[in-house]
């Protein structure tokens, strides 16, 4: 039997769940500026045009100029960044106007290991570390400021990994793409839920979500063998960012912390006995994997953790 629509995470449960939603609200440009990292491209393009027709100002990130004039044609603002280079992170922070909501979508699955100028493990790097850095220098450059949210785009694939954190740039152990990016998905749930605490003292709100199974370009090429098997069981990329949408508009809001799945919390474990970490590798995550990479952002670390 198919794990899509056991769990909902194909087309159909979309189709199904969808029936109950909403109609999203709309926004004024003036009051909601969004950035979308990662949102030239796949489920993030789709976040960015929804909440473009929704009446907000949306800024995307992403490495290809060429993509991003693209976005600009299309009514988007566009800064080029690689989510991977503290340097670039800190050079989207300058450039950008504060921040309504900020979708931290950024990612990729590279077949072959690629390291950032830091010698890091390009996924880790960009899909944690460079999120990380971006929400802290926004909260420091009051770029995030009280009644903002952050939506962690995270991964069903989440559900099937358990945190790593043994030699996580794969020095000493033979790349695998697929577990990499499973790994670093899982670290963004532990981060959302911890995080998410100190985020709300300062009024921001922050939470995570993952967009069922959702036919893309990246996911054709980093699984083949999985787009051959499901492609016809597969989301389209407007339903794997609709509950995104959701998030940043929800006049509700969410629960803090929490995670998400076709507009309902769910979960952060399905197989809590193979994939929940100890608070010892809660630890060891958030303040010695993490930290060489914070100490610009001392300020708030110390207040946070």
């Amino acid at each position: 039997m198919s794990i899509l629509p056991t769990f909902g995470f194909g087309s159909e449960g979309y189709l199904n769940r969808s029936k109950q939603f909403e109609e999203l609200e709309p926004l004024n440009s003036k009051e909601n500026h969004i950035l979308i990292t990662g949102g030239t491209s796949g489920i993030g393009l789709a976040a960015a045009k929804r909440f473009l027709s929704l009446g907000a100002e949306v800024t995307v990130t992403g490495r290809d100029s060429f993509k991003g004039q693209i976005c600009q044609n299309q009514g988007l603002n566009f800064i080029q960044a690689n989510m991977a280079e503290p340097q670039d992170v800190q050079n989207l922070v300058n450039k950008v106007k504060p921040v309504r909501v900020l979708v931290l979508n950024a990612g990729g699955m590279p077949p072959l290991k690629l390291v950032n100028s830091l010698g890091q493990e390009l996924i880790f790097a960009s899909q944690v570390m460079g999120h990380l850095h971006l929400i802290l220098c926004l909260i420091k450059s009051q770029g995030l400021a009280q009644g903002s949210r952050v939506v962690w785009v995270s991964s069903a694939g989440s559900y099937l990994q358990r945190i790593r954190l043994h030699d996580l740039h794969f020095i000493n152990r033979r790349y695998n793409a697929v577990s990499a990016y499973a790994n670093a998905k899982r670290a963004q749930l532990i981060l959302n839920s911890d995080l998410s605490v100190s985020l709300q003292s300062l009024g921001v709100l922050m939470g995570a979500m993952h967009p069922g199974w959702v036919s893309t370009e990246g996911l054709q090429s980093a699984m083949p063998w999985f787009y051959r098997l499901y492609q016809n069981q597969l989301r389209n990329v407007d339903q794997g960012a609709d509950t995104i949408c959701w998030m940043g508009v929800n006049p509700k809001g969410f629960a803090p912390g929490g995670y998400y799945f076709d507009r309902q919390q769910v979960p952060e474990h399905i197989f809590s006995w193979y994939t929940q970490e100890t608070e010892a590798e809660k630890k060891v995550l958030l303040q010695a994997a993490l930290w060489d990479q914070l100490l610009y952002c001392d300020s708030f670390v110390s207040r946070s953790l």
